[in-house]
């Protein structure tokens, strides 16, 4: 689980995405699950963000997450 907590007023927005691209379902939510459904030897790398927003501005947060899979 990533967490990404703000607060401010007016409260602000936050967008969650992985590698660039917006993830679905996620607007407004303070915290993720990362699931995975990989299969073999593999190794996964991801950079998720948190994007936090409100009129007087913005921040971000990233996570870099890597999870190894060897399945025998």
């Amino acid at each position: 689980t990533l967490h990404c907590e703000a607060h401010g007023n007016p409260p602000p927005t936050i967008v969650w995405t992985r590698d660039g691209e917006v993830l679905p379902g996620t607007h407004d939510k303070h915290a993720i699950v990362i699931k995975s459904s990989a299969e073999g030897d593999r190794v996964t790398k991801n950079r998720y963000t948190c994007l936090i927003t409100n009129p007087f501005g913005s921040e971000t947060k990233d996570f870099f997450v890597e999870v190894c899979f060897s399945y025998r």
